[in-house]
């Protein structure tokens, strides 16, 4: 995130619960109030949650097509939804998921 590559949004996930979240300068968007809270529905991280934190996906498909709105606030201007994309990688003994979001 540092180096400032792509704009992107990183969500740490622990026992089913977001822990934190950070995200770029340069990612204009609005996180939805997620710290406590289960990932939300329809995420990649919901269903790595819902498969016990094995591995989903494999290879190309890790990236997978989500909507904006799964994990961000759509603005007032927004007509309706963006697709972004969410790759996330799992840690099965330590029950964790790292998210990283990005918009393409």
């Amino acid at each position: 995130m540092q180096f400032h590559l792509h704009p992107i949004c990183i969500v740490f996930i622990s026992n089913g619960v977001v822990s934190y979240w950070k995200k770029s300068e340069d990612l204009k968007v609005w996180v939805k109030e997620m710290r406590k809270l289960p990932p939300p529905k329809d995420s990649v991280a919901e269903e790595y949650i819902k498969a016990d934190y094995d591995f989903v996906y494999k290879g190309e498909e890790k990236q997978q097509e989500i909507d904006k709105s799964i994990w961000f606030k759509l603005g007032n201007y927004e007509r309706q939804d963006k697709p972004f994309y969410e790759y996330c990688i799992p840690t099965k003994p330590y029950k964790t998921i790292l998210s990283i979001i990005w918009e393409d």
